[in-house]
């Protein structure tokens, strides 16, 4: 047998072409740990990493309005993941940024008008809805709408116990962003600083513990919380410890990756609802345009429950779905044909009533689907009607007949009905086989 095979240069074609192991480096990522809940109970040391914004570790977020939203999402290998979110509108007191040295808001007069429109918004809904209300079959917010104030960080942290067993740390050497409701949380930090600012003797101290430092620390910060347990007391429990002039801590490093995750708290929070465009700024004024859409909605929807004396939680259901299907709707294909065939976004239903300056010569009933709540005539509007595949342009045969003129309603009184008048046809069958139809009855 001649076999002139050459095994080490196969082997080396192997060698050479062989997939490099990743590494943990390449799984990084920024835990968020909400210290309401319970699982997240327990006794943390950490090295508290400052804002590269604020120069400060802690970021306050009073008033913070979130409401739950659907969102339409196609990943990138076009799996469909359709999930509801807690959209959040931030005090604009968190939209900083460094200028100069100094701390300037990133807002411009526009964004700050959007964002009073979506807080004003916000807070209508919330007392439409009973949001204050003590009576749970009064408030209507329940799992829909809320306020909260939180105070959020940046931490390495070096161990985290379970409170009923401080000797094993359950977790340790982990980044992560620390989100706390607990409204006692700073004055307790503030607490223990006065007490140790009388055996230091000024607060110089702080800084081995607020910095930015890699390596070399000798301070950190010890926190404990959990949920008072009986007592009058209602809330959280939480201690605070400052430990300085530690030297063994000098010993850990923070790994620079997780020290780029740690830059700013408030966009690490925000996450994807942050416009990352422009270093700084995180406004993100389209998606609090559309917030602001989905409220006046709900706004309507609620108001017109309250009229008729239907359900509220079933209007709040259905204006939801329908905003999950305008997003599904929206959403533009990357398929060549698919995209020829779809047809031109029409207004959205809130921009039809909001146009609409004469409802006893053109009533929204006329205008809006009852069902999907989308426009019955997108043409009325500038959109359009998906075209026709012509398959004679791909190959396809193309079949001599024109398209009957009995079907739909004919003449030309009935676009405020969402009908179309049949085109004729022409004198040449083969010209265009697939003249559009008149659009069938809804």
């Amino acid at each position: 047998m001649n076999n002139n095979f050459d095994v080490s240069g196969f082997m080396q074609m192997l060698e050479t072409n062989k997939a490099m192991p990743r590494s943990n480096g390449d799984f990084k990522s920024l835990e968020k740990i909400y210290l309401s809940y319970a699982g997240n109970y327990g006794k943390y040391q950490i090295f508290p990493m400052n804002s590269v914004v604020t120069g400060y570790p802690f970021v306050p977020l009073t008033k913070t309005r979130e409401i739950h939203m659907p969102r339409h999402n196609v990943l990138n290998d076009g799996t469909i993941k359709d999930q509801d979110a807690w959209m959040r509108i931030l005090p604009k007191e968190a939209y900083v940024m460094r200028d100069e040295g100094r701390l300037v808001s990133s807002l411009t007069s526009e964004d700050e008008r959007i964002l009073n429109e979506a807080t004003t918004l916000f807070d209508k809904l919330y007392d439409e809805l009973g949001g204050n209300e003590k009576d749970k079959d009064k408030n209507k917010t329940i799992n829909f709408m809320r306020r909260r104030n939180y105070t959020i960080w940046m931490g390495y942290c070096l161990n985290k116990w379970n409170l009923k067993n401080t000797r094993e740390p359950e977790k340790k050497d982990f980044s992560g962003l620390f989100v706390c409701t607990a409204k006692d949380f700073l004055t307790e930090i503030d607490n223990n600083i006065s007490n140790m600012r009388i055996t230091h003797g000024g607060d110089d101290w702080t800084r081995e513990v607020y910095n930015r430092d890699l390596t070399g620390r000798t301070g950190c910060l010890i926190f404990s919380i959990n949920l008072n347990e009986g007592g009058g007391k209602i809330g959280y429990n939480i201690s605070i410890q400052h430990v300085d002039n530690l030297q063994n801590l000098s010993s850990y490093t923070i790994p620079e990756e997780d020290a780029r995750l740690m830059s700013d708290p408030v966009e690490a929070f925000l996450g994807w609802q942050a416009d990352k465009k422009i270093p700084g700024r995180l406004f993100n004024a389209g998606l609090m345009k559309e917030l602001i859409d989905y409220m006046s909605a709900q706004l309507r929807a609620v108001q017109m429950a309250k009229q008729e004396g239907t359900d509220i939680a079933a209007a709040i259901q259905k204006t939801s779905e329908t905003a999950l299907q305008n997003q599904i709707a929206a959403k533009a294909t990357v398929d060549p044909v698919l995209k020829q065939q779809q047809p031109t976004q029409g207004p959205t239903a809130e921009e039809v009533y909001n146009k609409n300056t004469n409802p006893y010569v053109n009533p929204p009933a006329a205008q809006i689907d009852p069902i999907s709540q989308t426009p019955i005539n997108p043409q009325q509007y500038g959109g359009s009607q998906p075209q026709q595949a012509n398959p004679g342009q791909y190959g396809g045969a193309s079949p001599n007949f024109a398209p009957p003129t009995s079907w739909g309603v004919t003449g030309n009184n009935n676009g405020g009905w969402g009908q179309t008048a049949p085109q004729q046809p022409q004198s040449n069958p083969f010209s265009n086989p697939y003249n559009p139809f008149a659009a069938p009855r809804q």
